[in-house]
């Protein structure tokens, strides 16, 4: 399930049937070519080409996040894991691996976004609220409670050992 192809040089010499399905494109369309084509900048190019060989010359094995664009136009984010067929020699013939996090990070976003509102709400409600979570810390301290007992969010958040009925 793990699209991989192996370069030398950055162009493409052999991929597999993942890497061709997750990014739509066929074989004619990548072996001999260079990966420059699935970058939406030249600097992004150049970055990863710089850091991922970088790191690949110094440990044998380098790992990095950028996005590659599908056939489509998509771009993707993902995960390359590279290292090289022959490890006294990483400018010859290199194997990538590619992880597509595309939704893990959408689901992270949407996450993050969620969490935001409900701190929003939190925050605004009339009433004196504060929420615990399972571990007994206080993880949200709204305006309410803190005029009701003197005591600001920021010295609270992240108190445990039942401190927060102190003030009560």
């Amino acid at each position: 399930p793990v699209g991989l192809c192996i370069m030398k040089d950055r162009v493409y010499i052999s991929a597999n049937t993942a890497w061709y399905d997750g990014f739509g494109y066929c074989e004619c369309d990548i072996i001999g070519h260079t990966t420059r084509l699935l970058y939406d900048t030249e600097e992004e190019y150049e970055r990863v080409g710089r850091e991922l060989y970088g790191n690949l010359a110094e440990g044998g094995l380098a790992s990095m996040q950028t996005r590659l664009r599908c056939k489509d136009g998509e771009l993707r984010d993902v995960i390359l894991i590279a290292a090289p067929l022959k490890p006294e020699d990483p400018s010859l013939r290199t194997v990538i691996a590619v992880q597509d996090i595309t939704d893990l990070k959408r689901a992270q976003e949407e996450l993050n976004e969620n969490r935001k509102r409900l701190e929003n709400i939190i925050e605004f409600l009339p009433d004196a609220t504060l929420v615990i979570d399972k571990q007994g810390k206080v993880i949200a301290w709204n305006r309410a409670i803190e005029a009701m007992t003197g005591i600001k969010k920021q010295d609270m958040i992240g108190k445990g050992n039942y401190e927060h009925a102190l003030p009560f």
